[in-house]
């Protein structure tokens, strides 16, 4: 099990039964700069403050390598505005919270009946933050507004700790026949 990405109760990387691969990560974060001139004999000041971090990526659901590519787009599909921690590799990406922004939806493969046997979602993110007038989202025309999802992050594991356990070797340890008469 190598996760490469956790956000909510979502999983991006290879699991036992499902492999979802992160494909095409971006990443942005820019500065403002705000100069006003001087008006009326007071001095032109000047504002730098940094934008909201971006973070967006694409992954495939198919059937064949474990997933349900119409229930995978229905759950992420429901969750624009939602705001939870986002683990990068097992460490907290830049910022506190990131707001999914937006989903899409590509490339779907109908099978002969019409059911959908692949999908490629791609997911945008955004630093959450709350200011004094409240977030800096304009509008959710959501039956539900922004939720939070946060919740604890289980311990990483590293991928080269990923395999059996001694006991599950042991069991599998073939003997050689030919080499039991030999002390």
């Amino acid at each position: 099990m190598a996760i490469q990405i956790t956000w909510h109760s979502f999983k991006w990387g290879f699991d036992t039964g499902c492999i979802r691969s992160v494909e095409d990560l971006s990443t942005s974060r820019s500065i403002n700069v705000e100069r006003n001139q001087d008006k009326e004999g007071e001095p032109a000041t000047q504002t730098v403050a940094l934008e909201l971090a971006s973070l967006s990526f694409s992954y495939t659901v198919s059937a064949a390598a474990g997933g349900s590519p119409r229930k995978e787009f229905e759950a992420i599909n429901d969750c624009p505005g939602v705001h939870a921690p986002l683990y990068l590799n097992g460490s907290k990406f830049i910022a506190n919270e990131m707001m999914l922004k937006s989903v899409d939806a590509s490339d779907w493969v109908l099978d002969a009946k019409g059911r959908p046997t692949s999908v490629r979602i791609s997911v945008k993110f955004e630093e959450y933050a709350v200011d004094a007038s409240g977030l800096k989202l304009q509008k959710v025309e959501r039956k539900s507004a922004l939720r939070p999802g946060v919740r604890t992050q289980p311990k990483a594991t590293s991928a080269l700790s990923v395999g059996a356990t001694s006991a599950q070797k042991a069991s599998k340890a073939k003997t050689n026949k030919q080499m039991k008469g030999w002390k």
